[in-house]
């Protein structure tokens, strides 16, 4: 067990954390003591860190918050607090107590108080420990750890005492594996420790802990945040009360068949296919009646907020509702018109990838449907006003959903769009006698590119879109941009620029073009040396250009890039540049895409390279000289 005092000189002189010497702060010790009435759901929480200050700019770590309910008595949890800080001055170590009048409460509301302190005498190099107690009811206050945060840790250790009634088991969440563990039986571990009760105590650490790493194209940083999480199968409370939770998908099932929020929400056919429109129903093809009626349902709705009344029939007849409800509307369309749909439960992108191992409720926060059309499966979402039929919004692509079957068991499914997204441009290039450049660029955009335009367009409008420009070169200037499509989302979302360019490019004898005006990568996304999350793009893409440059009659060619084709390993991807010209016209050909959603840290210094050629190859130049 870690306890205050225990700082010595050596750790007051480290000058930098060696394994993170970037880091301005670091975690020495760390430990959680978590136990839980047996009684009751209280659960008590006493957390000790000792922490270590590198820089004086920062220093947040050593202001602490948290909340406690008003019915405990507050003084106790006050004089719980204890907190040292430690400088060294000279050969000597100066430490300095934490004081009661600096800690400071301050009432919420009629059932939590807010407890914040700030550790005295805060400098760079010195070193930080205290103590303070924690208060919560339910289970899940208590039975989870997160080993890791934004800032490293050398050690991080929790110990739950865990009454000898309660059913569960152990899973360790993350990529980092346990330095120490140890569960043994004890006669003492009710919150009262005058009362003796069985018990089991699980001790679980993790040592050199490193800081979360927010790497780009990760579906959410907590996907892989090391934690530990005890998952309770059954809990009896020596006041009588017992809780059964999910250990068979069975179960889960039939929870969420009966739950208010579901239930018999999926049952209500007869409803909807009253109110869908007589035209609509008399459609013979399948697939065809789905899409109408897919659509139908999109655009019934006005918006998409929080249902006032959390009532599938009150939110069709008022226009308005939860995505949840508009789904359910769907869900109920389409089965009233004989078409096999299915809800679809899961977790967000920024939410968190969903723990197959077992069944628990409260990691969904979201609802799609599924249809099944001839053999063919489409993810549906007509809550959002953006997404084309089978192409669920990009949030939902986070990996296997649960899917509820009305004649059996849930279960897992991928989240697959119907079409692989793409961005295609044709841009015409001229040099003029009057020494600039104009062209124009046609774009057609299907799938998610296509969906991310479509909402940037309406929800910035066109002056803001346009004057923001992160597409077109910003040595040019837009004189015309068009529209197509753009409320049709069946169709690719076209548009045409008419460009110019700012600068007198024919005034030298030597000219350079870069002729990616449009779409170019400029930095590579992945700039570290080494991966610690897969990547995850979330849906495969494709880039391709036709680029020509008409050159003046007074120009030729002086030197061209190189002409390439680049592969990713496994099919992965890939990136063609073949370059063409005669005495009046260049031609490029560009052709990139992403073959996989997904790419494991083994494959990361190949993505990284790959990318690396392409901006390599972006960011050649065409030289012309005067003749």
């Amino acid at each position: 067990m870690f306890t205050i005092g225990d700082v010595n000189a050596a750790e007051l002189n480290m000058k930098q954390y060696d394994r993170e010497p970037s880091a301005k702060t670091v975690i020495l010790n760390e430990q959680s003591v978590k136990r839980i009435s047996v009684t009751s759901t209280l659960t008590t929480e006493i957390i000790y860190r000792k922490i270590k200050f590198f820089s004086k700019e920062d220093t947040d770590e050593a202001t602490v918050s948290f909340i406690v309910p008003n019915y405990l008595d507050i003084d106790v949890t006050l004089n719980a607090i204890k907190g040292i800080t430690y400088n060294l001055v000279g050969d000597s170590i100066v430490s300095k107590k934490l004081k009661k009048e600096d800690i400071f409460t301050e009432k919420i509301d009629d059932f939590s108080t807010q407890i914040s302190f700030t550790m005295p005498d805060v400098k760079e190099g010195c070193i930080i420990e205290y103590e303070y107690q924690d208060y919560a009811f339910g289970i899940g206050s208590f039975n989870y750890w997160t080993f890791q945060s934004d800032i490293p840790k050398k050690i991080s250790r929790v110990i739950f005492f865990i009454p000898a009634k309660f059913t569960y088991k152990t899973y360790l969440i993350g990529n980092l594996k346990l330095s120490n563990s140890s569960v043994f039986e004890s006669e003492k571990c009710d919150i009262n420790k005058k009362t003796k009760r069985k018990c089991t105590i699980a001790l679980y650490q993790i040592e050199n802990i490193p800081s979360l790493a927010f790497e780009s194209y990760t579906s959410s940083p907590t996907n892989y945040l090391s934690r530990i999480s005890l998952r309770f199968i059954k809990t009896n409370f020596y006041n009588g009360v017992r809780y059964k939770y999910y250990n068979t998908w069975k179960s889960f099932d039939n929870a969420i068949k009966r739950s208010a929020s579901i239930g018999a929400k999926i049952k209500m056919k007869s409803y909807f296919n009253r109110k869908l429109p007589d035209t609509l129903k008399a459609i013979k093809d399948t697939l065809v009646k789905a899409k109408k009626i897919y659509y139908y349902i999109q655009s019934h709705y006005t918006t998409n907020t929080a249902s006032q009344t959390n009532n599938v029939k009150s939110d069709f007849k008022n226009k308005y509702g939860s995505s949840l409800n508009i789904n359910l509307a769907l869900l109920n369309s389409l089965t009233s018109q004989g078409i096999s749909s299915q809800l679809v439960l899961l977790s967000t992108r920024g939410h968190g990838i969903i723990n197959k191992t077992y069944p628990e409720d409260d990691v969904y926060n979201y609802v799609i449907v599924k249809t099944t059309i001839e053999g063919k499966e489409y993810f549906l979402d007509a809550s959002d006003k953006y997404t084309s039929f089978g192409m669920p919004p990009f949030k939902a692509l986070n990996g296997d959903a649960r899917v509820l079957n009305s004649k059996g068991e849930s279960f897992w499914e991928t989240i697959k769009p119907a079409i692989k997204s793409y961005q295609s441009a044709i841009v015409n290039l001229k040099l003029t006698d009057d020494n600039s450049i104009i062209g124009n660029i046609t774009t057609l955009l299907k799938g998610y590119t296509a969906q991310f335009k479509r909402k940037e367009l309406e929800e910035k409008g066109e002056e803001a879109y346009l004057s923001e420009n992160e597409f077109i070169n910003q040595d040019f200037e837009i004189l015309s941009h068009t529209v197509t499509n753009s409320k049709t989302l069946e169709k690719p979302l076209r548009e045409v620029f008419e460009i110019t360019s700012k600068n007198d490019e024919l005034n030298n004898d030597i000219i350079f073009i870069n002729p990616f005006v449009y779409s170019k990568y400029t930095t590579n996304p992945f700039q570290s040396n080494e991966r610690i999350n897969p990547i995850d793009f979330g849906f495969t893409y494709a880039n391709n250009q036709i680029i020509t440059i008409e050159i003046p009659k007074n120009y030729r060619i002086k030197s061209l890039p190189k002409s390439i084709a680049v592969k990713l390993a496994n099919n992965g991807g890939y990136y063609s540049f073949n370059i063409g010209h005669n005495e009046s016209k260049i031609t490029i050909n560009s052709r990139f895409s992403i073959n996989k959603s997904y790419f494991s840290i083994d494959e990361y210094s190949g993505l990284k390279e790959f990318y690396n050629q392409i901006i390599k190859t972006q960011n050649s130049l065409i030289t012309l000289e005067k003749i």
